[in-house]
């Protein structure tokens, strides 16, 4: 089964948009409008990553981060932070399991960048 990616965006259009691209590309995809939302439906969705913006109504994504590595099931729970500051950058030995990609980004970025967190959406099968 393809990895479930959870993303978390407050302006829908973005949430949507994202959500389109990574299920167009295999993945399946849930997006919520609110971190606290988020926190509440983890058990439900189950993701293998989060993508999360930082910026949000409520709780910001800063605030989630710390929610969810405090819970133990989800502490090591791969995170791309989805920003509008800094550089696109994977996992590193000081921040493992956390990413950044930064906005704008274009699709085939949002899906490479996923994949080297998660692995692909499907194993191509032989003909």
């Amino acid at each position: 089964m393809a990895p479930k990616v959870l993303v978390i965006e407050d302006r829908e259009y973005v949430r949507q948009v994202m959500v389109a691209v990574l299920v167009d590309a295999g993945y399946v995809a849930v997006g919520l409008p609110s971190a606290v939302t988020a926190l509440d439906r983890l058990a439900e969705i189950r993701p293998q990553i989060i993508l999360l913006d930082m910026e949000m109504p409520g709780m910001n994504g800063r605030e989630f981060l710390v929610r969810l590595r405090a819970i133990p099931r989800w502490a090591e729970l791969p995170v791309m932070i989805v920003s509008g500051y800094g550089e696109t950058s994977l996992p590193s030995p000081e921040r493992p399991g956390i990413a950044v990609l930064a906005k704008p980004f274009d699709n085939t970025t949002l899906i490479d960048c996923v994949g080297r967190m998660v692995g692909p959406a499907s194993i191509p099968t032989s003909a």
